[in-house]
């Protein structure tokens, strides 16, 4: 009716009047009467909406001003405030320490983590600063250091495997922007042989979503790893055929050999003796089959000093703190008969522990 109006210059019941008569002429002014009352109704519930989001996002913004203060006395003063550092970063969601960094720099024209990295040290700098990183950019920063650490082929797998083609992308791009250098080269400067091969073929990994499942594909693939079991039809299971497909063969192989598939990865690796192609496609296993239960017992492998460092840690706790944590901190507890919080906190009480507990149980 108004944009009518707009377009003639007259009003849309005027020319009813004009052009029509009776019945017809009476229904339609009735129609247009009763849109007439509802396009007023809802002019004015898009105001009253209008007008609440403004005074939601200034709340907002007051808040997040208000943290940023904090964040800044505590960073800035004689002597940095680990505490209230610890209970502003730990407590946010990542969306809202990205909107801290943009709030903190608008109101002191300076870098937060530039700041952090300037009055935090040690694994505590390491967290405060992961912490702040959206997580395509984290991915890339633990994708880069996990290839620093030859031994570390694990994190390289998981990354990489749980990712779709567009995160892939995605994560490339950011990675060449931080480092000036494509992720493939460094897999092939970093990484050796089979492992190096197969990372690269994870880096190139497609999604086929026209793809079907089929019970034919699943025992016939699952025949040829449990009777040939060797690394290539490994590799055309777990790198040429689409998630579900791959979870498909890992329960026809129970079903027809009442065994784990991880079995037949551990005889192929027997004539191949290479463990960290064999520790990579176990992985993969794991975490189509229970990706809980794989971060649990990796949580699990360092916290008893059976895997790496502390670093590592805390990025696996960092990257899954906003996917599953929680079904994390259940199948830890499940498998070990442990809360995780005790566990973290047995030993030295660091200012790293304490933001990790934080993300843990907030």
């Amino acid at each position: 009716r108004n944009k009518y109006h707009d377009m003639y210059q007259t009003s849309l019941e005027k020319e009813v009047e004009s052009h029509t008569s009776g019945d017809y002429k009476k229904a339609l002014l009735k129609t247009i009467a009763v849109w007439g009352e509802k396009d007023n109704e809802d002019s004015k519930k898009s105001k009253e909406n209008r007008a609440t989001s403004a005074e939601n996002k200034s709340a907002d913004k007051k808040t997040e001003d208000e943290t940023a203060v904090k964040l800044h006395k505590a960073i800035n003063g004689l002597e940095t405030n680990a505490e209230a550092v610890i209970e502003i970063i730990a407590k946010c969601s990542n969306s809202e320490r990205q909107n801290l960094k943009q709030r903190y720099h608008d109101l002191y024209k300076k870098d937060l983590v530039k700041d952090l990295t300037s009055r935090l040290s040690g694994d505590f700098e390491t967290t405060a600063v992961d912490l702040m990183m959206p997580p395509v950019e984290f991915d890339a920063h633990f994708l880069h250091e996990a290839l620093a650490s030859p031994s570390d082929g694990i994190t390289l797998i998981s990354i990489l495997f749980s990712k779709t083609t567009a995160q892939l992308e995605e994560i490339k791009t950011v990675y060449k922007t931080a480092y000036k250098k494509d992720l493939e080269s460094d897999i092939k400067k970093d990484m050796k042989g089979d492992l190096s091969e197969l990372l690269l073929q994870l880096v190139h990994r497609k999604d086929d979503k026209n793809s079907k499942v089929t019970k034919d594909k699943s025992e016939s693939d699952a025949k040829a790893v449990h009777e040939k079991p060797t690394f290539e039809n490994l590799k055309q299971i777990f790198v040429k055929s689409s998630k579900e497909q791959i979870v498909a063969t890992i329960e026809a192989h129970k079903k027809l050999y009442k065994e784990d598939i991880v079995e037949s990865i551990k005889k192929a690796n027997v004539e191949n003796d290479n463990g960290d192609i064999e520790a990579a496609y176990i992985a993969m296993a794991e975490i189509l089959q229970d990706e809980t239960m794989f971060y649990a017992k990796r949580i699990n492998h360092i916290l008893t000093g059976l895997d790496t460092t502390k670093t590592l840690l805390i990025r696996l706790i960092i990257s899954r703190s906003e996917v599953d944590l929680s079904a994390i901190k259940a199948r830890y507890a499940q498998l070990y008969g442990r809360d995780l919080k005790d566990t973290l906190e047995s030993g030295d009480i660091k200012d790293y522990k304490k933001i990790l507990d934080i993300i843990i149980y907030n």
